[in-house]
């Protein structure tokens, strides 16, 4: 039998054996990814709100560090303590930037943006060139990278350890396969008609480099000009901060896979699985019925209280480009020439 465990650290103290529950919000950007924490009347919790903080779950097969970040919320009641906990992606989302960045690609934005709000970096693999981007204060800064890392095709998302990934949308191989029987104990698997249609990215400038003089002349025909004409069986979708063709066609393509990749969803629940994530690719196996993915995880939660252990998680198919191919035929040749 398997012994889940919850080890909760606050600099140098750490709390397991007096922990009432754990509920753990893990998402992508722009989402705020947290921890709730609860504590016995009669337990000191000698903390206070920005002091450093630290989740780690075991399922019962090792543990895994699952969120760090800090305390931004202290609730002390008749009945005990309780805390919120958040990484950094509430860091991100507290900072409202004022700038224009100009000839830098996407990826040296978000770099930037992460900057601004302390926040440090892994990997970063949003490329798209950018004439001139402005982060103004209509958005957060977890909002403008969330933005900028779809337009280039990525996710954003926050890891264990505080620091911030930007993944290019994963092509489909699972990093884990879940078994009917074993560790899964619910399942649910949707599939959802959704329109045959091609995504548009509309640029505004008729360059063919970022750098190019004219880049930030405005253009006085869509871009890219081969894009099918709006309609049912295409859609447009305005981003003006793309300057060139290849962007816009890259950028298009990426929004045409996301949207095919909503043709499948899944909600599950298993036994504690700390190491799933947001952005995690799963592989169920030995169901009676369903496909069983892979499925690409876009929201996770983890929860440890006196009733047990679980993880709860949603997402959409991770084989996204063959989801599409088989969504393209269905629309035929209307769908004009951007794929």
């Amino acid at each position: 039998m398997l012994t889940p465990a919850i080890d909760i650290r606050f600099g140098g103290t750490s709390f397991n054996a007096h922990v009432l529950n754990v509920q753990l919000s893990l998402g992508l950007l722009p989402a705020v990814s947290s921890a709730r924490i609860t504590f016995p009347r009669g337990v000191e919790v000698d903390v206070n709100i920005d002091d450093d903080a630290e989740v780690i779950l075991d399922g019962g097969e090792g543990a895994e560090a699952s969120l760090k970040g800090s305390v931004r919320v202290i609730r002390t009641t008749l009945s005990g303590t309780h805390l919120v906990v958040a990484d950094n992606s509430a860091r991100l989302a507290s900072v409202r930037p004022a700038e224009t960045f100009e000839g830098q690609n996407a990826g040296k934005v978000i770099s930037a943006l992460a900057d601004m709000a302390g926040v440090k970096q892994t990997t970063n693999d949003a490329d798209l060139a950018l004439a001139v981007y402005t982060a103004d204060q209509r958005r957060t800064a977890a909002e403008h990278i969330a933005h900028l890392a779809e337009l280039s095709g990525c996710l954003a998302v926050m890891r264990s350890d505080g620091a911030l990934d930007v993944l290019t949308w994963p092509q489909g191989s699972p990093d884990l396969a879940l078994r009917y029987g074993r560790e899964l104990t619910e399942y649910e698997e949707d599939s959802v008609a959704i329109a045959a249609a091609t995504h548009f990215r509309i640029g505004n400038g008729p360059a063919g480099s970022a750098d190019a003089p004219d880049a930030l002349r405005p253009s006085f025909t869509f871009l890219p000009s081969d894009a099918a004409a709006p309609g049912k069986d295409s859609v447009w979708r305005s981003a003006p901060e793309i300057r060139t063709a290849s962007d816009a066609k890259a950028s298009g393509e990426a929004a045409t896979i996301k949207h095919a990749a909503r043709g499948g969803r899944v909600h599950f629940s298993a036994w504690l699985q700390p190491a799933l994530r947001p952005t995690s690719v799963v592989q169920v196996r030995d169901l009676p019925n369903g496909s069983g993915g892979p499925w690409l995880l876009t929201q996770v939660r983890h929860s440890v209280d006196v009733n047990g252990a679980a993880t709860r998680a949603e997402g959409v198919r991770a084989d996204a480009a063959s989801a599409l191919d088989g969504l393209l035929s269905l629309a035929g040749s209307a769908l004009g020439g951007l794929l």
